[in-house]
């Protein structure tokens, strides 16, 4: 895995979820986003990004290191 830039995620961008538990990974869209204006003021760590993933069966929210853009 390596750093995403947040410029090239939207919400529907399809990304590989690298779940930590080892139990769900796989192929997911983001549902949702944090604001990317609104992260500009503030001072957040890129590992502290957290998004919302779902596949069409359930969702979950991950933290922006765990994911791959699927291109």
């Amino acid at each position: 895995m390596k750093n995403i830039d947040i410029q090239e995620l939207s919400i529907g961008t399809k990304v590989y979820w690298h779940d930590p538990a080892g139990e769900t990974s796989g192929i997911y869209e983001i549902l949702i986003m944090p604001d990317i204006e609104e992260m500009t003021n503030e001072k957040l760590e890129y590992d502290d990004l957290i998004l919302l993933i779902g596949d069409g069966f359930g969702k979950a929210e991950v933290f922006i290191s765990e994911l791959d853009i699927l291109y």
